[in-house]
């Protein structure tokens, strides 16, 4: 298995303002964990067989000029085989990218493969949602989302991995459904398990505890109030009769979020 904290950072671009949104994350995060940060987009023109490097992509490098800095402008599609290719020539790459962003002529070129680059890139992705406004940075405590399940405990290790470097608070968060009467008796039966093994790695464990029915909801103004560095989370959880999916609550939480959120496919990681 590889690394769980990246020694580079890939951020996708496609020369729209909103795919830069990505920029000042992946920048803190290739900070945070000294790691190359690398920027890099596909091809969208040529003239005469050849591949016309767009002028942005030097333009973005320089807003975040250091001495780790490269870029990497490939000819390869579709998108997200191109955002893999890149990853698996960088060194234990983590991808920092927009969930929206359009190109020059207009067509979608990041909203669309978000969740294609978190199902083929087998390393942790972190996605920056339409509503990462005020970012707080990475001094703020990390939010872990646990339903209790297999699949959920994917993040645990990544989780713990990047607190620890990032010297930040962790804060795990299980919410049950008001008919799961299973986990009403013992509330902190699921989630017990997952804050000792934090609690094995680092100092500052939180656990919070909440009955709804609406997940997303309870997450997002967690985040909002605490506030948090980043909210982390598997792409799949529980399933059954009341009980909470979490993979179902993944995309919602991207798309609302006002910070930055850590996916981990389980069984994605190699």
């Amino acid at each position: 298995m590889a690394e769980t904290t990246p020694k580079s950072v890939l951020v996708p671009l496609d020369g729209s303002d909103v795919a830069s949104r990505a920029l000042p994350v992946g920048r803190e995060l290739a900070a945070g964990f000294d790691a190359d940060l690398i920027l890099m987009t596909t091809t969208q023109t040529r003239r005469a067989d050849r591949m016309v490097r767009p002028v942005w992509l030097d333009d973005a490098a320089a807003t975040v000029a250091g001495p780790r800095v490269r870029t990497e402008f490939v000819d390869e599609h579709p998108v997200d085989a191109a955002i893999r290719s890149v990853a698996q020539a960088a060194p234990d790459a983590t991808v920092c990218m927009a969930t929206h962003g359009r190109g020059a002529l207009g067509t979608a070129i990041l909203g669309s493969v978000a969740q294609d680059v978190v199902r083929c890139v087998e390393r942790p992705v972190v996605l920056v949602g339409p509503h990462v406004d005020d970012w707080c940075g990475l001094e703020q405590p990390m939010i872990v989302c646990h339903d209790g399940s297999p699949a959920a405990s994917a993040i645990v290790p990544v989780a713990a991995a990047w607190a620890k470097i990032l010297g930040i608070q962790v804060v795990v968060v299980n919410v049950f459904h008001p008919l799961d009467l299973e986990s009403a008796r013992a509330p902190t039966a699921a989630a017990d398990p997952v804050v000792d093994e934090l609690r094995g790695e680092l100092d500052d464990v939180d656990l919070r505890i909440y009955r709804d029915s609406y997940p997303v909801g309870v997450i997002l103004e967690l985040a909002r109030t605490l506030p948090s560095s980043l909210v982390a989370l598997s792409t799949h959880g529980r399933t059954g009769l009341a009980r909470i999916t979490l993979g179902s609550v993944a995309a919602s939480v991207v798309h609302a979020s006002p910070c930055p959120v850590l996916l981990v496919r389980p069984g994605g990681l190699r």
